[in-house]
């Protein structure tokens, strides 16, 4: 899942990476949603709409 970050941080599983705002990030739901909650990054809106036009298409099959 890609997010984008909106505060900058240090990555706490891999020493050493330091994330920009505006970076774009990929992890799975679990990570993404704890940087969430910590205000750290928001989910793309691109991300976001292909989610949606996915759940979509699953609904009208």
């Amino acid at each position: 899942m890609k997010a984008t970050v909106i505060s900058p941080f240090w990555d706490k599983n891999k020493q050493g990476v330091y994330y920009n705002v505006g970076d774009v990030v990929d992890f799975d739901k679990a990570r993404i949603d704890d940087l969430i909650t910590r205000g750290l990054v928001e989910v793309n809106e691109e991300t976001q709409s292909k989610k949606e036009k996915t759940k979509k298409q699953n609904e009208e099959a």
